[in-house]
């Protein structure tokens, strides 16, 4: 009784910090990270309308130009695109096969000074010759959050975006990444995140031990069956969750599987021994 109380009590108070870190990791998951960019998109509640103009048969994404290390939020928002048949301005040794030459760092530097973002901050090249400088600041607190799109030919800021132009579930998603993370506030952040994955230990120490003190004794079998309607109950919650989490519902059904094939052997086994 003392470890079901211990098992029962932890899970109880650690269920809503657990259940917050489940909700603010999915977004970086492929397939619900995708539905729910795709979906903030359509709903205009994700990264600015706005955006949507930049969308041609040659735009990139920011996922595309610079991987996964921009704000979620853009990941998948379409750039602004340089213009590669404008007049030429000054030149680098580099240039894209446009012909058109490409400006060197410290114009862009300029630009980004020039529109009020300082260091640190982070600088990505442009791919193609109509890419863009994309620079971006990617702080703890994702209020100052802040991209800056520059013409690779011009120096001209062709986009300028932060915290306060994402959509409501932009704006939610990007608090959460940080405090599942545990760094909107820091230390104290960090301890409270550490909560739940203490009491992930502690009841998935305290479940195997409670099963083993109550299987039959001197036998390694399953412990006596609870109520049906506990059994029931249960089925529902774990069949729930297989059908949110594809993955995690596999492995249970191969679990599943596993056990009833076991179980018919061991059956078999002492049919025959009878």
């Amino acid at each position: 009784m003392f470890w079901k109380s211990v098992h029962g009590t932890v899970g109880f108070w650690t269920a809503a910090l657990v259940l917050f870190l489940i909700v603010t990791g999915l977004p970086w998951a492929d397939l619900w990270g995708g539905l729910l960019q795709r979906g903030a998109a359509v709903a205009n509640i994700g990264y600015p309308s706005n955006f949507r103009s930049y969308a041609t048969l040659t735009s990139e994404t920011n996922r595309e130009a610079t991987g996964d290390a921009g704000p979620w939020t853009l990941n998948n928002a379409p750039m602004p695109q340089s213009n590669a048949h404008a007049g030429h301005g000054p030149e680098m040794p580099m240039s894209m096969p446009s012909g058109r030459p490409v400006i060197n760092i410290d114009r862009v530097r300029d630009a980004v000074l020039r529109a009020g973002m300082t260091d640190p901050y982070r600088l990505n090249f442009p791919k193609t010759e109509t890419g863009v400088f994309s620079v971006f600041v990617y702080p703890d607190q994702p209020e100052g959050q802040r991209t800056i799109y520059v013409d690779q030919y011009s120096g001209r800021v062709l986009g300028d975006v932060g915290f306060a132009d994402y959509g409501w579930l932009a704006k939610g998603v990007e608090l959460g990444v940080q405090l599942h993370m545990g760094n909107y506030f820091g230390r104290a952040n960090q301890i409270l995140m550490l909560i739940p994955c203490i009491g992930i230990v502690i009841m998935a120490v305290t479940g195997p031990y409670m099963w083993w003190r109550r299987r039959p004794k001197g036998q390694l079998a399953a412990p006596r069956a609870v109520a049906p309607t506990t059994v029931k109950t249960l089925a529902l919650i774990v069949i729930g969750l297989g059908l949110i989490f594809p993955l995690a519902g596999a492995s249970l059904v191969v679990v599943l599987i596993a056990d009833r094939v076991v179980s018919s052997l061991c059956q078999r086994r002492q049919a025959a021994a009878n």
